[in-house]
């Protein structure tokens, strides 16, 4: 069974439509702020030299931010899991079996 989960129109690219969420998809841990895995480039720990690039992509710094996912467009998402956690998930989702 798949889950609805909505996205936020940002300058990141993401979509306003809800779309599925699925094993493909990582949660950013802010209410409809998903990214597909393939989509990912790199997982940084959060810093506030970087919030000027969260803005940019997400419009605000968010409360709670521990990490930030850099996305193929180069936007800079906020986190509130933590870098250890995200690169666990991204490294397991790119050992799946194809």
């Amino acid at each position: 069974m798949e889950l609805e989960s909505p996205t936020l129109n940002h300058a990141a690219g993401l979509r306003s439509s809800p779309r599925p969420v699925s094993m493909d998809t990582l949660w950013l841990g802010y209410h409809g702020l998903d990214l597909p895995f393939d989509e990912i480039v790199a997982v940084l720990r959060y810093q506030p030299a970087l919030d000027g690039q969260i803005v940019r992509a997400y419009g605000h710094v968010p409360r709670g931010v521990r990490a930030v996912v850099v996305t193929v467009t180069g936007a800079y998402l906020p986190a509130r899991l933590s870098v250890e956690a995200l690169r666990q998930r991204w490294a397991d989702w790119r050992r799946r079996d194809p």
